[in-house]
């Protein structure tokens, strides 16, 4: 059996608390009663889902947890939204300490037997639309509002970052292997509608404002802070625009380090502050015709195409 991306790391690390990508898969029946199944591991009502894995993407990921767990084949179809923050801070039985970042997907299911893993899930049940189980998970209980009410969901900028102090910590103890990060950027348009981007000092090419989630703030936290320490700017996200995640986003930094990015995408607005490149990250920062890109960082041109040639929906890979 192939060790989980989770073990690995745990093997490494211990019990120290770490950002967690998950995904959770919300399906529902003909009759639009969405499934959920008891966790043993939180002793409540859960819908399916769990640990990303090296090399997956959250479709992939939700597909494969909804099998594992429930036996239902399923396809993903609309992003619901990411659940993220400090106050997903979940603590296991055996001292594990997690931040998750759950990626939520609306799911059709395709066919396949019910039935309950008996391993990580020990009963299903579908429960009617508008409904929630009492003895369930703040996160599980956000993803059906919001999938209720038609939102693409996320946390506020509320929450603090630890400092990367925590990610210089854990890098010491896994070396140079390949791990699952968070990207979270923004797009900031002026009155003309022209795109903020910044010149990377890193590689001298363009890219949007943005950075890797660190511990003890939500993705839209991210983003508002690294807009003010590598801009000098104040931004408000106003909507998500898209999850981009999978093996094609795969990275090695020149001292060595790989890592698998998943990046969250933000309509932002500017809402205070005075634009200054810090000179260390950012040398120089520009407005951009969408039409008349500079040369971009490859990641970054990659999701913004993709955001503006979806603009009306949140979009997801």
């Amino acid at each position: 059996m192939v060790e989980s991306y989770i073990s690995w790391l745990r093997a490494r690390i211990g019990p120290r608390k770490v950002l967690a990508q998950c995904t959770a898969a919300l399906v529902r029946n003909a009759e639009g009663a969405l499934l959920w199944g008891y966790s043993r591991d939180f002793d409540c009502w859960v819908v399916p889902g769990g640990y990303m894995e090296l090399g997956e993407s959250v479709a992939s990921s939700v597909q494969r947890e909804a099998f594992e767990e429930t036996g239902t084949h399923v396809v993903p179809v609309k992003l619901v939204g990411i659940y993220a923050g400090p106050r997903y801070e979940v603590s296991y039985p055996n001292g594990d300490e997690v931040q998750a970042v759950t990626f939520a997907l609306e799911c059709r299911m395709l066919g396949g037997v019910l039935q309950p893993d008996l391993h990580e899930v020990r009963e299903l049940r579908f429960w009617e639309r508008g409904t929630v189980p009492e003895n369930t998970l703040p996160s599980c209980a956000s993803m059906v509002r919001d999938l209720d009410a038609g939102n693409c969901g996320f946390e506020s900028p509320g929450g603090s970052s630890t400092s990367d102090a925590d990610w210089q910590a854990v890098r010491a103890l896994v070396g140079t292997s390949r791990m699952l990060t968070v990207g979270v950027g923004g797009i900031v348009r002026n009155a003309a509608g022209h795109i903020l981007l910044t010149k990377r000092a890193d590689s001298g090419l363009w890219g949007l404002p943005a950075g890797v989630m660190e511990l003890g703030e939500t993705p839209a936290g991210t983003v508002v802070r690294e807009a003010r320490e590598e801009l000098g700017i104040d931004v408000h996200p106003t909507r998500l625009l898209g999850v981009f995640s999978g093996p094609q986003y795969q990275l090695k930094y020149p001292d060595g380090n790989e890592v698998q990015v998943t990046s969250v995408l933000f309509e932002c607005e500017w809402v205070g502050g005075s634009m200054q490149p810090d000179g260390v990250e950012a040398l120089d920062a520009a407005f951009f015709a969408a039409t008349a890109l500079p040369p971009m960082f490859w990641v970054h041109e990659d999701i913004l195409r993709r955001a503006l040639a979806a603009p009306d929906a949140a979009i997801f890979i």
